[in-house]
């Protein structure tokens, strides 16, 4: 997201990703599992630019994506989708190391939506196979995922329920090219190594909305994932994550809501790239939003959070954000922001020691977390124009950051 090289080389991110309003990065790499999102259920896709970390904590260091899964309609709802291709020459011939056939790619996917009484039922899926474009380098992939919800009849305002997800995986990972010709699409064999995977969430949920417009949310996660290298067993990893989050939203008249919240989570690892850990995380949050004169809305966070790795490490932070947004005219909206964030390193990017192919890794266990702010101007113009309507958004900010982690190519001598 515009300007904070969101993820790191491998391990870490500086955007949070979250489903259904929980974050979903793994434990111990910290990164982001992109082929185990529900994309055949998603509803919506919530976008937030820059320092996030208020209201996030870590990872949202440069914004926040946000995946809204679908919810049963009034009628019951079925989709499945099938596609297939295959992936052409490159118009490089010196790069074309499949020239006995061209690879192939297959994909399906279904969803289904209902409700049974009080009930809210999802059921979803996916599986895909990719030869790919780069040698051996292939995956193949099947995921299910499920949700219930029941809408309490006897207590109005109660609503409960779960969603889970299981992934099955066989691939080989591609890190780093062979040379910049014939073998750009290929790389060291060295450094190819096979992989099965598992990834898996249980995420119970409960929500009440109170007599005094008040509403408790309490969210919890459980993610796992496990990576085994039957070529390579010192290399096979597990990581696993517990995650905890209450809020209490209130609307106080027409113009005033706040928000109250806690957060915690406990992160298992087990490699032997870079040895056991366990970390926590304990956050308290409040956000206060009101609006003037039906113009002038303004918004203020604070965020307080704590982070502990292997009972050495002790880390917390407070961070702040503000903003505004004024209506000068009917379709005219003027609007400042300013945010702190912050990232801890990940446990890979501390400890990680291995190589691969000839290409070494090592570890950095003096690392500090990521520090920065941003801050944004905006003009936004809305028009209608006999049957077209539109907007004209024209925006300055400023970002910067403190301690950026990142992993380096270079040359390191002895010892």
């Amino acid at each position: 997201i515009r300007g904070g090289s969101g993820y790191t080389y491998g391990a870490g991110s500086r955007v949070m990703v979250m489903m259904d309003g929980l974050p979903i990065l793994s434990g111990g790499v910290n990164d982001v599992k992109w082929n185990s999102l529900p994309v055949e259920i998603i509803k919506n896709v919530e976008i937030i630019k820059g320092a996030s970390s208020a209201l996030y904590g870590s990872s949202a260091l440069n914004g926040v994506i946000n995946l809204i899964t679908a919810s049963p309609g009034i009628k019951p709802s079925t989709n499945i989708e099938l596609s297939a291709g295959m992936y052409l020459q490159p118009q490089r011939k010196e790069l074309s190391w499949f020239w006995d056939h061209n690879p192939l790619m297959g994909n399906i996917k279904f969803s289904h939506l209902r409700k049974i009484g009080s009930f809210d039922l999802s059921v979803s899926g996916n599986a895909v196979y990719d030869e790919s474009y780069r040698q051996d380098n292939e995956l193949r992939d099947v995921r299910l995922n499920t949700g219930i919800r029941y809408n309490a009849s006897k207590l109005k305002g109660l609503t409960t329920g779960f969603n889970a997800s299981i992934q099955l995986q066989s691939f080989t990972d591609f890190l780093i090219w062979k040379d910049a010709d014939s073998g750009a699409y290929m790389q060291n064999p060295d450094a190819i190594t096979p992989m099965n995977g598992m990834r898996t969430n249980i995420d119970p949920y409960v929500s009440y909305y109170d007599q005094h417009n008040g509403r408790h949310s309490l969210k919890t996660r459980y993610y796992r994932v496990e990576n085994k290298f039957d070529e390579d067993p010192d290399k096979d990893n597990t990581a696993d994550v517990y995650f905890g989050e209450y809020q209490y939203q209130r609307k106080l008249g027409d113009h005033l809501n706040f928000s109250l919240g806690m957060a915690a989570s406990y992160t298992e690892s087990k490699t032997n790239l870079y040895g056991n850990h366990y970390g926590s995380t304990q956050a308290v949050y409040a956000q206060l939003d009101h609006k003037f004169f039906d113009r002038l809305s303004v918004s203020l966070g604070l965020r307080w959070e704590r982070y502990t790795l292997d009972n050495t490490d002790d880390e917390s932070m407070p961070v702040f954000r503000a903003g505004v947004n004024y209506k000068a005219a009917q379709y005219s909206f003027v609007r400042a922001s300013f945010g702190q964030g912050f990232r801890y390193p990940s446990m890979a990017e501390k400890y990680t020691a291995t190589d691969l192919g000839g290409l070494q890794i090592f570890p950095n266990e003096k690392l500090e977390p990521e520090t920065g702010w941003s801050a944004e101007l905006g003009f936004k113009q809305g028009f209608i124009f006999n049957d077209w309507d539109g907007y004209i958004d024209i925006a300055a900010y400023w970002t910067e950051y403190n301690n950026m982690i990142d992993f380096i190519f270079g040359i390191y001598n002895p010892p």
